[in-house]
């Protein structure tokens, strides 16, 4: 019976140990203690919540449509709607400039400054260098291929995407080649010199550019 009994008293204990637990014991005692009294007075605050309740819900309703008419509020969730919208470009936008900082830093400083093997490709893919190659290369487009229904896939585009990534890994496995000192490997990933990596991608497009005009 003893054990029956401690173990009763420890259950309960272990239940009232935790706040919520406690708090609602609490009121359980203290409404089992003044029941009637208390009764009475929750009936008198309701009727007078349910009489006032139609006032209050049309002043609180007058006054969220009155600030959400101030143009300060609308201009906030403008701004909010198009960062969401947008959170991707956004991002994005954020993160080049960010490299792009970090690459004049390093310049200015006469340091390097690495990057992964994934950071290195994407910096290839969106030089100037990169991108006149694939644009040199595009065939000529019409009107009518504008015109694509919801469910129509462009094949065509898809491989000319993946010959253009591919075309960019060979361009940075030349760069490695080319460069071996901006190339170093962290715990087996390769990193590559940004510095380094940007003067090159600039000397590149310069020979295109000799070889398309001439020399100057």
């Amino acid at each position: 019976m003893w054990g029956i009994l401690r173990h009763t008293i420890g259950a309960t204990w272990r239940w009232l140990k935790k706040p919520a637990n406690a708090f609602s014991a609490a009121l359980t005692v203290f409404g089992f203690a003044g029941f009637k009294d208390d009764y009475q007075t929750w009936v008198g605050w309701f009727q007078g919540i349910g009489e006032m309740a139609p006032g209050l819900l049309r002043r609180a309703t007058e006054m969220a449509v009155a600030v959400l008419l101030t143009p300060y509020i609308q201009a906030i969730a403008f701004i909010l709607a198009a960062a969401i919208l947008f959170r991707k470009q956004i991002r994005a936008v954020l993160q080049r400039l960010n490299d792009e900082a970090g690459v004049a830093l390093a310049e200015a400083l006469d340091q390097q400054r690495f990057i992964s093997a994934q950071n290195a490709l994407h910096r290839i893919m969106r030089s100037q260098w990169a991108r006149t190659r694939r644009n040199l290369s595009e065939r000529p487009t019409s009107l009518l291929d504008t015109w694509k229904t919801p469910i129509h896939v462009d094949h065509s585009k898809i491989a000319r995407n993946e010959q253009f990534s591919h075309w960019c890994k060979k361009a940075l496995q030349v760069f490695e080649q080319e460069n071996e000192e901006a190339v170093k490997s962290v715990d087996g990933d390769k990193q590559y010199d940004e510095v380094t990596l940007k003067e090159w991608l600039a000397e590149k497009y310069d020979e295109d550019v000799f070889d398309e005009f001439g020399p100057i």
